[in-house]
């Protein structure tokens, strides 16, 4: 082993080791020898490891080893799908088997934690890529869905969104209310069109004749369908 002045190193060298620039190893030995230093880190994470030789004289030029995650990793996201059908959601995704930064995971170690759109939890250290539950079918349309979170080692991640399962009907903004005169026109040719609950304005619908012309009032039944328009006469 050449020394920087082109002469042979003769005795001890000290060879460190460090981590993002903090020292965490080093072993003293013969100038030419193989040097294997342990590291012991106090948290998973990515780390920059330099190494470099020092003696009496001073230290050497610093060599870059490696760049790596060292410790436990996070889970990459699960790719998250969501059904619904006979009153039951399921949710299915394929087993998490990569990383987020490259560095060791166990899959199969891996857990998952589930949620809804808000936040809450519904189950949590699924070993199983399916689960599936039972749900109200709601009155008015309501979009649901869910995240998916990987679990390894403590690490959590950030979630796969499933798509969206939409339940229930909309429910238009007002109902009509008019008499039959038993022809099946309303009487007077008057039909009033009044608002739903939820909504504050309404619209009012007139058919009458005026010197033999007509007027079309379009309606919404109260159950939600939309029939065919009417034409009033």
């Amino acid at each position: 082993q050449l020394l920087s002045n082109g002469h042979p190193g003769l005795g001890k060298v000290t060879v460190k080791v460090e981590a993002n620039g903090e020292l965490v190893g080093e072993a003293t030995g013969n100038y030419g020898a193989r040097f294997t230093i342990p590291v012991t880190l106090d948290k998973a994470g990515r780390y920059a490891f330099v190494a470099y030789a020092e003696n009496s004289d001073g230290s050497g030029p610093r060599t870059l080893v490696s760049r790596s995650w060292l410790g436990a990793d996070t889970p990459q996201d699960p790719v998250v799908n969501a059904a619904f059908a006979d009153g039951r959601i399921t949710l299915s995704w394929d087993a998490v088997t990569g990383s987020q930064h490259e560095g060791y995971i166990d899959p199969a170690q891996v857990t998952y934690n589930i949620y809804d759109s808000k936040g809450k939890q519904l189950a949590r250290d699924i070993r199983e890529t399916r689960y599936s539950f039972t749900i109200d079918m709601p009155e008015d349309l309501t979009i649901y869905s869910y995240v998916v979170k990987a679990v390894y080692s403590g690490n959590e991640s950030e979630g796969g969104c499933s798509n969206d399962v939409i339940l229930g009907s909309i429910r238009p903004p007002y109902t009509p209310d008019f008499t039959d005169n038993g022809h099946g026109v309303a009487s007077g040719s008057h039909i009033v069109c009044r608002p739903h609950e939820a909504h504050r304005e309404y619209n009012e619908a007139r058919a009458s004749q005026h010197g033999g012309k007509s007027e079309k009032c379009f309606l919404a039944a109260a159950d939600g369908s939309y029939p065919r328009n009417s034409l009033w006469r």
